[in-house]
C-alpha cells in the first residue's frame, strides 16, 4: 500500500515537473521569437515609433530615422539617417540634430539595473545646430538662472568604453544682443 502511495507521489512530481519544464521552455521561446521579431525591418519602424513617441513627450524633440536594425543579443542598434528637430514645445537649445549613421553597443550592466555602460559609440556625419536660449522667444526677456544646488538630480554612474566621430559638424546661432 505505501508503495502504491508513493508511486502517486512520484507521478504527480513527475507530471508537475513536466509542465513546469514545458512552460518554461515555452517563455523562452517566446522571448527568442520576440527578439528575432524585433531584428526584423517591421520591428525597427516599431521600435522607431514608440521611441518617437517617447522623444517628443519627454523632450519635445521631433525623431525621424530612415532605418533601425537592432541585434538584441547583441545589445547593438544602429539607425540611419537620424534627425531630431525641436518642436514649438522644446525647452532645449537645439535646431536640429541629424546623423547619417549611430551606432551603439549596451553592456549587459544597463540591462541589469547597474551602471549605464555604452561598449562601442559610432556617429557618422553628425550636425548639431544649436540656438541661443538666453531669451524667450515670445517676450525677449532673460530667462533667469536656476538657483544653485535646485532641482538637481542624484549621480549617476555613465560609462563610455569607445568612441567614434567622423565627418562631425557644429552651429550655434544667437540672437543680436539687445541694447536700451
Amino acid at each position: 500500500m505505501m508503495e502504491k502511495e508513493s508511486n502517486g507521489q512520484k507521478r504527480k512530481k513527475g507530471k508537475l515537473l513536466k509542465i513546469v519544464s514545458w512552460m518554461l521552455f515555452g517563455l523562452v521561446l517566446l522571448l527568442v521569437l520576440a527578439g528575432l521579431l524585433l531584428q526584423t525591418p517591421w520591428g525597427g519602424k516599431l521600435v522607431l515609433k514608440k521611441a518617437g513617441d517617447l522623444v517628443k513627450s519627454k523632450t519635445g524633440l521631433t525623431l525621424q530615422a530612415d532605418r533601425l536594425r537592432l541585434n538584441i543579443f547583441g545589445l547593438k542598434a544602429t539607425i540611419s539617417g537620424v534627425k531630431l528637430t525641436a518642436s514649438e514645445k522644446s525647452e532645449f537649445p537645439v535646431e536640429s540634430i541629424s546623423c547619417d549613421r549611430l551606432t551603439f553597443q549596451s553592456g549587459w550592466s544597463t540591462i541589469t539595473g547597474g551602471e549605464l555602460r555604452i561598449k562601442n559609440l559610432e556617429l557618422i556625419g553628425p550636425v548639431i545646430k544649436l540656438k541661443s536660449s538666453a531669451e524667450r522667444p515670445e517676450t525677449g526677456e532673460p530667462i533667469p538662472a536656476p538657483e544653485s544646488g535646485a532641482g538637481r538630480s542624484p549621480g549617476f554612474s555613465f560609462r563610455i568604453d569607445n568612441f567614434r566621430l567622423e565627418q562631425g559638424a557644429f552651429s550655434f546661432k544667437s540672437r543680436p544682443p539687445r541694447y536700451r
